[in-house]
Parts: C-alpha cells; structure tokens; sequence
C-alpha cells in the first residue's frame, strides 16, 4: 500500500496509516457522536459526547494496531521476518516478508490477533468496572472499548478466508491434508460462503431501514470475496511456479546500455530490444537500469544531451538474484518491495533483467501448457 504514511516504529515495526482509514476514522466518530454515545449514555452533554467519540476512535485504531502486533510478534517469534503494519479501510494488515513454512506457525500466528483482541476487551471492561463509581466518561469509553474488541476478535474468527479464522481453518486443513494448495482452496471456499452471508445479512439490514449499517456490512463481504479470489489466484501462481529458478526465465544476451549514452540513444535501444526497462553499465560495471518512465520524464528537447546514468535507478536500490533462487522467493520480495523489476547476477557476471511482464507470460505460458497436457492425454486414449 504506497499511499501511506509512517506514524510510529513499536519494536523494530513500523506502524503505516494509509489514506483510506481516514474514512474510517470519522465513519466511527461520527457514529459513535452522534449516535451510540447519546443514545446509551443519556445522561452526558453534548461536549463529553463527541469527545468520546474522537478517543474512543484513536483508542479502537490503537485497538487493531494491538491485534496485528501480535500477529506479527508471533511471525517474528517463528523466524519470519516481518516489515511493517499497515492501517486501513478495512482495519490493519502485517507486511510479512515470505508466508509460514509450518501448519503449526500459521495458527498460532493467525489466532495471535483473535487473542489479542479478547485481552484488550476484558481489560477494558475490568476498567469499566473500575471507573463505574468514578467516571460516567471513562466507564462509557471503557465499555465501548470493550464491546468493539469482543467484536473484533469473535469477527475475525469467522472462518473466512483471509480473516484470522480462515488462515485458521486452513492451517487446521493443512496439517490434516499435508498438502498447502488444497487447504487454501477449501478455506477459500468457506471464505466465499461468509461473504455471500455477509452481504446477504447486508440486504436484510438494508431493506430493514439500516442503510448505513446494511451497506457497510455487504461491503465486507464484497471486500472478503475479492481477496478470496486474489489469495485463491496466489497460490495458482505459487503452484505454477514450484521448483522453477529464476534463470529459466532469462532469455537472450542482458539488454545493456552504457551510463554515458544519451537519452536518445537509450530510448532507442529499448525500441530495439522491444524492453521497456534495460541494464546501465559503466566501466565494465552494473550500476543501475533505466526504464521508460525515467525516459519520458526528461524533456524531448534534453534526450541528446542528458546521460542515462542521470536518469538510472541505481543498483543498490534493485533487487539483485542469483540465477539458481526460486522465482517464488523472488516474487514474495517484489511484492514486499513493490519492485518491478529483479536483476540477475552470478557473483560478478550480470545475466540480465527480468521483469513483471517476463514473469507473467512465463505463467500464462506453463499455464496453458498444464491445461492442454490433460486435454491431450484424453485424446490418446479415445
């Protein structure tokens, strides 16, 4: 997610706000000030009300920033690395660099944020309890605190995948089957049939005079079914991919300019090798790429005179693979690092630039090829 912001770093982790939770964010403050608050709790002012409601909004925010702690505290706990968390729409996602290699790593990981969210609620209301003879504002925000997290833990133990409830399931499947695919499948399947409730129960709300209420709630089963079919896509892709190194990919000799060509001329070698991104030498040296984006931001009338060197991403800033990694791992740091391209390297000798387009023909390829083997195979025994 680029269009986010860093707010925090919490043991090593960043903390990213992304543009779309500000919806959220006055969605839930204007919810809470304007209707739960005064209807359940009569008795404060107007003032106190919407007070309330902006902290109690950054509280539940702080809520959800605890549940995906945990989900990436126990990733980390089990060796995998983990970048940052991101909040959003929807609520937060942890950044994970690669998935869990183990059935067992994937539950507890997945129920970390359930967990999580049941502690924070029964915190909150032993503060409810506290405060009752205190604080009627404390005790209202300590028991929205706790009711908001009961609900976001019981929630995301809907077994629905993605939610922690269907990576769950899946881990639960995987360690019955041994087998990664089949589980996801199943679990995406179940995944599917939450959503479909979800956006029914959305109707029935709708039609029931809760607009708001009705919408919001058929739009998370919208929102589950398009990242079912993504994860359900992912692991199509994982599976084409299996055992495949990233130097099968490589076709050719590298498409290379050096660092002291124009412009011009390296907007004409792209139109010669048909690549939208090539190598930049100087020296005998890598020392970056160069693509079409960084062409047409340079004025025509500067191609001649400006070199590619000063248009380049440098090397440093490029993912850099040996021929013999997987392409599956190669794939999981591009989508962590949203890289578009990885440069192919043996010790010193540069074997070329493999791009997202290279990597998605290859699939669309094998993948073909897969479907037409069955097909084959049926017409030699008929």
């Amino acid at each position: 997610m680029r269009a986010s912001l860093r707010i925090a770093r919490v043991w090593g982790i960043e903390i990213r706000v992304h543009a779309s939770w500000l919806l959220i964010f006055a969605l839930v403050t204007w919810s809470l000030g304007a209707g739960y608050f005064p209807e359940s709790y009569p008795l404060l002012d107007r003032p106190t009300t919407w007070i309330l409601a902006v902290v109690s909004a950054l509280l539940l925010f702080a809520s959800v920033v605890v549940h995906e702690l945990s989900h990436s505290l126990v990733a980390r706990a089990h060796g995998l690395e983990v970048h940052s968390i991101t909040m959003f729409v929807f609520g937060g996602i942890s950044e994970l660099k690669g998935e869990p290699t183990r059935a067992s790593t994937e539950f507890l990981v997945a129920i970390a944020g359930p967990i999580a969210s049941f502690v924070v609620s029964g915190v909150a209301y032993a503060a409810s309890l506290l405060t009752s003879q205190v604080s009627l504002p404390l005790t209202a925000m300590a028991e929205y605190l706790a009711l908001i997290n009961a609900i976001l833990g019981a929630f995301n133990l809907l077994p629905g995948f993605p939610l922690d409830g269907g990576r769950v399931l899946r881990s639960v499947l995987w360690g019955i089957t041994r087998d990664l695919a089949r589980a996801t499948r199943i679990a995406a399947s179940a995944g599917k049939g939450v959503a479909y409730g979800l956006i029914a129960l959305g109707m029935l709300q709708l039609f029931a005079g809760n607009v708001a209420g009705g919408l919001w709630i058929a739009f998370i089963g919208w929102f589950l079914i398009q990242a079912t079919e993504q994860t359900t896509h992912a692991m199509d892709v994982q599976s084409a991919f299996v055992g495949v190194k990233v130097g099968e990919l490589l076709k050719g000799s590298p498409r290379v300019v050096e660092g002291d060509a124009a412009v011009a001329d390296l907007a004409a070698a792209m139109l010669q090798y048909g690549e939208r991104a090539v190598l930049v030498m100087q020296a005998s040296q890598l020392v970056g790429i160069a693509d079409l984006k960084q062409v047409r931001r340079v004025a025509r009338e500067l191609w001649g005179s400006t070199p590619a060197r000063a248009i380049m991403h440098p090397l440093e800033q490029e993912i850099v693979s040996p021929s013999e990694r997987l392409l599956t791992d190669v794939l999981t740091e591009m989508g962590s690092r949203h890289a578009d391209y990885v440069v192919v390297m043996d010790e010193e000798q540069v074997l070329g630039l493999l791009t997202l387009l290279d990597i998605a023909r290859f699939m669309e390829l094998r993948t073909a090829l897969a479907e037409a083997r069955p097909q084959a195979e049926r017409q030699r025994a008929a």
